[in-house]
């Protein structure tokens, strides 16, 4: 339990004027409670008030939920499967002793990984109540990373660069897209990842489809291939994209690489405290802009990283977010010629209070 992470939101909570705040299994309870469950069809909910902390479990969770929460204080409210998990719902509400006599209940509900059979519960447990969304009072606390959150970070970038290092190991002509896929997620097990949440190796003209499929299509001489890699470790998230040449792609190509490749070093050179995210974006697009390329970068410049893959803040046209110290994204600038093949170049890199500390290290050349 990250009970420091609670006081914040309870923080975060009074000063909107949230009465309790409803956790689902996902992100936001790996967060604060460090449980990774996945309770299937049967509810499970972390309860968190002014005064109040408890969960509503299934039975069979009952006794990992008090070995995990023993020092917190934290109430356990478990039910049987015929049971149902409505009784327990409400005596976890009413532990949280947060009614107020004459006024509606305001709710934290994740708008974005709260079922709608758990928000109908609530409502029949509570009857009327005002919610608030709660991923974003999460998310608030979430986009800051601490030390402890930074090395899992470089470590999870430590562990992509060698997963593309794999690639350029495998990569060459008359192998197949799969097999390269697989060198790269046996380097990444062995290097330590706990997970691989997505592995894309797509050559020739599927490169031109950013979120293409891997499949058994042979790599063939002069063409990239663009390797676009995650790895998990200890619930934190690394995510790198290298372009690979095999052999000597033709001139059209190789100038797209010079556009893509520069973009990602404006990025990377720009990104620090005080610019915002809209303000990076126009870096790398201006970039690929002058290079004439400019109808071929089709996505946002980047997205945050942490204990989800795509989070806060999200480095795009239109985003005022500032960027501050602590705060963890990508800098991926593309460029993708329909039916001909694409380059991107990702690095995942920590806004520091002087820059941009850069974790991915991984070569760039082509």
């Amino acid at each position: 339990m990250e009970l420091n992470r609670v006081v914040k939101l309870r923080a975060a909570m009074e000063e909107r004027g949230v009465d309790v705040a409803l956790i689902s299994p996902g992100p936001n309870l790996r967060y604060l409670a460090g449980f990774d469950i996945d309770p299937h069809e049967r509810t499970f909910l972390m309860v968190i008030s002014e005064r109040g902390l408890a969960f509503v479990a299934p039975k069979l969770e009952e006794e990992k939920v008090l070995d995990r929460t023993a020092e917190t204080g934290a109430q356990v409210f478990a039910y049987k499967d015929e049971e149902g998990p409505d009784r327990a719902l409400k005596g976890a509400i009413d532990s949280a002793e947060a009614v107020k006599p004459g006024s509606k209940m305001v709710i934290g509900a994740e708008y974005l990984h709260m079922r709608v059979k758990e928000f109908e519960m609530v409502r029949s447990v509570v009857g009327e109540f005002e919610a608030y969304d709660a991923d974003g009072l999460m998310m608030a606390l979430r986009v800051i990373k601490d030390e402890q959150e930074i090395q899992m970070l470089r470590k999870a970038a430590c562990i992509v660069d060698v997963g593309i290092e794999a690639a350029r190991r495998a990569i060459m002509p008359g192998v197949t897209e799969r097999r390269v896929a697989e060198a790269i997620e046996r380097s990444m097990m062995e290097a330590g990842a706990d997970s691989v949440p997505f592995n894309s190796v797509l050559s020739g003209p599927k490169a031109a489809l950013p979120h293409g499929e891997t499949g058994d299509r042979m790599i063939e001489e002069g063409e990239f291939v663009l390797c676009d890699i995650g790895a998990c470790y200890m619930g934190y998230n690394g995510d790198i994209t290298r372009t690979i040449a095999v052999g000597r792609p033709s001139g059209e190509m190789l100038a797209l690489y010079d556009a893509v490749a520069e973009a990602n070093e404006a990025g990377r050179m720009a990104a620090r405290p005080g610019i915002t995210s809209e303000e990076l974006d126009c870096v790398c697009r201006d970039v690929i802009s002058r290079r004439g390329f400019a109808d071929l970068f089709i996505h946002r410049t980047g997205h945050g990283l942490g204990v989800e893959i795509h989070e806060e803040p999200y480095i795009v046209k239109g985003s005022k977010t500032t960027l501050l110290p602590g705060m963890a994204f990508t800098i991926e600038p593309g460029a993708y010629r329909p039916g001909v093949g694409g380059v991107r170049i990702e690095d995942d890199v920590i806004i520091t209070p002087l820059g941009a500390e850069v974790l991915t290290k991984s070569h760039r050349r082509p």
